[in-house]
């Protein structure tokens, strides 16, 4: 917890910002300002005029290059257009898995991630998620860059039987796929600064990145005028009263049946990783 105090913070501030995963301040302030998720009414306007400053974030965060805007109109109908991309991250979680895979649906920039032990799992998740979105929406398009994990028949006939575009990028050219090309390295950014935080070893980023994809569908966006990717979606606001800090001691209960007496301890401690996931998780 010491990478992230200071002599200038409060605490309400502190916490509320490693309750959203680092979130940016501003971004966090306009939260607070339009009242765009329940439960956060603990924090004020009045809190964010306080000098403000995560050593985590600083060691964690770094400046990416500019992205060049894309050209043309971005979709504005909800699972009109869905974006992936796929990284590895050079160290192998508990379960094998090496690389993620984002999927974002351009105008809501609602996310979902997917954690891989080879890229070739990547168009089975792709066509599971497209099976459950195209139960209540129309999808018309699904671009990503030009790795093979995409560029195969098995992805490109269920695409066409479907009737949804594929549309492929230059892989060297990542402004043409920008938005999950950026959002790729903003949530890792965030797994950084937990992982420094909390002090975690680097093979839990798994677990890390599902809490950072969790809490940022519940996050401000410039994109979204005031709302959040959760609202977009399901048109209610995001209730956030009840969020833990990954990577927080918790304790879990020990049942009576493995206590073997009465002095027994009744329970043990853990880290707190993230939440049960949901179905469209």
């Amino acid at each position: 917890m010491g990478a992230v105090t200071s002599k200038m913070n409060n605490s309400k501030l502190l916490l509320w910002h490693m309750r959203f995963a680092h979130q940016n301040i501003e971004a966090m302030r306009k939260m607070v300002e339009r009242e765009m998720v329940k439960g956060m009414d603990a924090l004020t306007v009045a809190d964010f005029e306080k000098p403000f400053h995560c050593l985590a974030c600083q060691r964690a965060k770094q400046r990416r290059k500019a992205y060049k805007r894309q050209q043309g109109k971005r979709k504005k109908e909800c699972f009109a257009r869905l974006m992936s991309d796929i990284s590895p991250v050079g160290v192998w979680t508990p379960g094998g898995n090496f690389y993620f895979q984002l999927i974002q649906d351009e105008a809501s920039r609602f996310k979902w991630c997917y954690l891989l032990k080879t890229k070739g799992e990547a168009d089975e998740n792709v066509m599971t998620l497209i099976l459950q979105l195209e139960k209540d929406h129309v999808i018309k398009m699904f671009s990503s860059d030009q790795g093979r994990e995409f560029i195969n028949k098995t992805l490109e006939a269920f695409l066409l039987e479907h009737g949804i575009e594929l549309l492929t990028t230059n892989a060297y050219t990542p402004e043409e796929n920008c938005l999950v090309e950026k959002l790729n390295g903003t949530l890792m950014n965030k797994v950084r600064a937990i992982l420094e935080a909390a002090q975690l070893p680097f093979c839990l980023w798994g677990e890390v990145l599902g809490y950072v994809v969790e809490v940022d569908n519940m996050s401000a966006t410039k994109a979204l005028n005031g709302i959040t990717p959760f609202e977009k979606i399901w048109g209610t606001k995001p209730v956030v009263r009840d969020l833990h800090v990954c990577g927080s001691v918790v304790f879990h209960h020990i049942p009576k049946q493995k206590r073997r007496n009465k002095l027994e301890m009744r329970a043990n401690p853990g880290i707190f990783l993230g939440y049960a996931k949901r179905k469209t998780h």
